[in-house]
């Protein structure tokens, strides 16, 4: 019935940044009445080292957050990995970090879509290396992701 009357929980996303010492930064989603899906303020992190255990902890309770906290409806440059970065701006935010992009469908499962970043164009979707997964092979598929993941240039 709730999939009935809000269309939106089909599908959930996830942004991972990820950063040169191969720590993480999960961002989970939501949605604004005015921008459609954007980023909300719920982050997990994971250091350097991380198991396979703990990320799937920590993606299984991003996941479930999405759409969970109001996104913001305002156009500024104030992100979500701005503020939580300590920057005013998006492009110093996610200097230096690669993107993967993680959604969930319903009866689909899930998508791992690696980026690459380039100068004056930002993170280009890599959908040629794209990735399906379920519950059982979610980790895997989200660590090779992280390693096509590239920065061309900043």
């Amino acid at each position: 019935m709730k999939l009935l009357l809000f269309p939106y929980l089909r599908y959930k996303y996830l942004s991972i940044y990820v950063n040169e010492k191969g720590g993480l930064i999960v961002v989970s989603n939501g949605r604004s009445k005015k921008l459609g899906i954007v980023e909300i303020d719920y982050i997990n992190e994971l250091l350097p080292g991380f198991s396979d255990d703990k990320l799937h902890e920590k993606l299984s309770d991003s996941f479930q957050k999405c759409y969970s906290i109001r996104a913001q409806d305002n156009v500024d440059n104030n992100t979500v990995i701005g503020r939580y970065m300590g920057f005013k701006t998006y492009t110093r935010a996610v200097k230096g970090l690669k993107l993967v992009a993680v959604s969930w469908k319903h009866k689909e499962g899930y998508e791992i879509v690696p980026t690459e970043k380039k100068k004056g164009h930002g993170y280009r979707h890599l959908e040629e290396f794209k990735i399906k997964a379920d519950d059982n092979t979610l980790v895997v598929a989200v660590r090779s992701g992280i390693k096509l993941a590239s920065i061309l240039s900043e």
